[in-house]
């Protein structure tokens, strides 16, 4: 977070000298970045600093038609790092590196374009070169082209909802975009007021929306998604207060810095609060404790205990770890089909002492059902289903594409299922969640 806001206050004063509107922008961008936070520990959230500094130096070549070429070189470091860790979030160099180029040509500086773009790909390089050696020196270079092109290519498929509507959710829906929207929007129309034109705030637009795009393409709506948002915030923030700057008096200016510095900062507070409290809700209720306690009490520190679906935090609050691959499933094996059978092969050679399902009971239920046995139901149980199936299309396509989507979810718990039928498996636990542990003859 220090290094995010010294980021922010950075690329703030690429846009106005005046330290206090420096200070007063970095607040201002930090609410949305606490709303934005969710439950945490997202790889969004270890992004943004690469994105910020990236940032800070294209500002800095616009506002001075230059940057030294440790800079240029620093850019493609950073680049290189967003591509790893997340290869989605590069709309900050989708959006100004044609600028950057058009800038260069314009000047008929082609030397220095030829220069900067192999120092950029030097940057670039100095990150991609040495992962894909460490990866082809352990004999593990195909596996890393399956997780981060093929895996990545199948994940990106696997849609929530379509393209339409994520951005509908995102331009239209999402309070935090809304505001930033509002804010650039704002911005250009103060700076029309007075005749003044940028580069930079049709930029930041640009940004904006390609941000979005990118997002929406994945079909997926997340909270924490809006974090790759915020570097678009500090610059029209930032030249906003320069015009109130500009117009009000000095008393009336240190009254209204006063004011916003003290509600901004409550609001951070409050922000920050509401995660914390969100973390603490989701760790410590009455209903984990039972799951932990039970746990505890029917497994050692050294046994093999598998969380079912993504809930990773009940290995840290039983201090138990699973011996095996896959300590969490899910999107995984509902993506790819292989990952599933893998996954069953590895339970099955080495069959945990203690199964967790912290889900529902009635969501067990429905899963270990399977959507489209559900629907032969309906067929055989309504004699008019057939005759009058468009009736039930779109109920029949969102079923469908449920079963489509929990398959394995739903093969994976009928197979525990089973083996708690044949006693290999004992219920210990089954409210509110569910707990097997293994027989001992097993």
């Amino acid at each position: 977070m220090f290094i995010n806001l010294c980021l922010l206050y950075k690329i703030s004063s690429q846009i106005s000298k005046n330290r206090v509107i420096n200070v007063v922008a970095t607040i201002i961008s930090v609410i949305p970045l606490c709303s934005c936070l969710s439950e945490g520990n997202y790889v969004e959230e270890y992004t943004l600093p690469f994105i910020l500094c990236a940032l800070y130096i294209f500002i800095k070549f616009i506002k001075n038609e230059g940057v030294k070429y440790r800079e240029v070189f620093l850019c493609g470091i950073c680049l290189g790092i967003i591509i790893f860790i997340k290869p989605n979030i590069i709309s900050t160099w989708l959006a100004f590196i044609p600028l950057v180029i058009l800038i260069y040509l314009k000047n008929k500086k082609y030397k220095e374009l030829l220069k900067t773009i192999l120092i950029f790909l030097g940057g670039l390089l100095t990150i991609i070169i040495p992962v894909i050696v460490y990866f082809a020196l352990n004999n593990a270079l195909s596996y890393f082209v399956y997780a981060f092109i093929e895996f990545n290519l199948k994940y990106a498929g696997y849609h929530d909802v379509n393209f339409k509507e994520a951005c509908t959710y995102f331009l239209t829906t999402s309070k935090i975009s809304i505001i930033i929207f509002g804010i650039m929007v704002a911005n250009i129309a103060f700076s029309r007021c007075k005749k003044q034109k940028s580069i930079i705030q049709i930029m930041c637009l640009i940004y904006y929306f390609l941000t979005i795009i990118i997002f929406s393409i994945g079909g997926r709506i997340a909270n924490y998604y809006k974090i790759a948002l915020i570097p678009c915030y500090i610059i029209p923030i930032t030249e906003i207060l320069e015009h109130i700057n500009n117009v009000i008096s000095k008393k009336l200016k240190i009254f209204l810095i006063t004011v916003i510095s003290i509600l901004f900062l409550i609001l951070i507070k409050t922000n920050l609060q509401t995660q914390i409290n969100l973390v603490k809700k989701q760790l410590i209720p009455k209903d984990n404790a039972e799951i932990v306690n039970c746990v505890i009490e029917n497994s050692e520190a050294q046994d093999n205990v598998l969380v079912l679906m993504n809930s990773c935090g009940y290995y840290n609050l039983t201090n138990r770890q699973y011996h095996g691959k896959y300590m969490y499933q899910i999107p995984l094996i509902l993506i790819d089909d292989n990952i599933y059978n893998e996954f069953i092969r590895e339970f099955e050679e080495n069959r945990p002492k203690i199964i967790i399902y912290p889900n529902n009971y009635e969501d067990f239920k429905m899963n270990s059902y399977l959507v489209e046995d559900y629907m032969k139901i309906i067929e055989e149980s309504n004699p008019h289903f057939l005759e009058n199936k468009q009736n039930y299309e779109s109920i029949y396509e969102k079923l469908s594409s449920i079963t489509q989507k929990t398959k394995n979810v739903a093969k994976m718990l009928r197979k525990i299922q089973e083996m708690e039928k044949n006693g290999i498996y004992t219920k210990i636990l089954t409210t509110p969640y569910l707990v097997w542990k293994l027989n001992e003859n097993e």
